[in-house]
């Protein structure tokens, strides 16, 4: 995921600049001239119809049931719970040591939105 400020200086392969000012025949719709991504050719972010905003970047807790961090008080499971400072319940799982966890998220103190292309697909 990407704020949309990122997204803006990243280069789009969808986006087509002129460069008809270049000698060499050829497409002259391309966004890439000599391997250098061309003026104009970057991401438009919310601009694009394909863009996906996804809400306040996250950051996420492994709350291991032994030793926790933050304390449920409460039965686990409950996608969406708010828990002290914050944080809510997203999944349950076990490490390569067998101990179990819950993972916990909260929105980043900043609130940067963030989002995604979406011709590529969802991250993971």
């Amino acid at each position: 995921m990407l704020t949309e400020a990122e997204a803006r200086r990243k280069w789009c392969p969808y986006a087509r600049v002129s460069v008809s000012d270049r000698k060499e025949e050829g497409n002259h719709a391309n966004n890439r001239w000599a391997d250098e991504p061309t003026k104009g050719a970057n991401c438009l972010g919310s601009g694009c119809m394909a863009w996906r905003m996804v809400g306040v970047e996250k950051e996420m807790l492994l709350n291991f049931r032994d030793s926790p961090t933050v304390n449920m008080n409460r039965d686990v499971g409950t996608s969406g719970h708010k828990y002290q400072g914050g944080w809510m319940y997203e999944k349950t799982g076990e490490d390569i040591d067998g101990r179990l966890y819950d993972l916990l998220y909260r929105a980043k103190p900043d609130g940067k939105e963030v989002g995604y292309c979406g011709l590529a697909g969802r991250p993971e």
